[in-house]
């Protein structure tokens, strides 16, 4: 039911701090990724070099200071890096 749904052309619609987490062995290659960014304004995104698509559980430390750097920034009213 999803394999053709897309919504790409609506994400610079968003309008909230987005963080995007990939994994340098996921499917969703870092082309996919980039596409992401460069639509959602202001978003940062991070490719954890020992993961594919389950970041949180194959590198559950590096996941969890990505997240919780974001989320100190977000919470300070920060922008994300570009």
């Amino acid at each position: 039911m999803l394999a053709d749904w897309n919504v790409e052309s609506r994400l610079g619609e968003l309008d909230v701090p987005t963080l995007i987490l990939s994994g340098r062995y996921d499917e969703a290659t870092p082309v996919h990724q980039q596409r992401l960014r460069d639509r959602i304004r202001g978003s940062q995104w991070t490719t954890l070099e020992q993961s594919a698509h389950l970041t949180f559980y194959e590198e559950p430390d590096r996941y969890a200071e990505i997240l919780s750097s974001f989320l100190e920034r977000v919470d300070a009213g920060a922008a994300s890096p570009r």
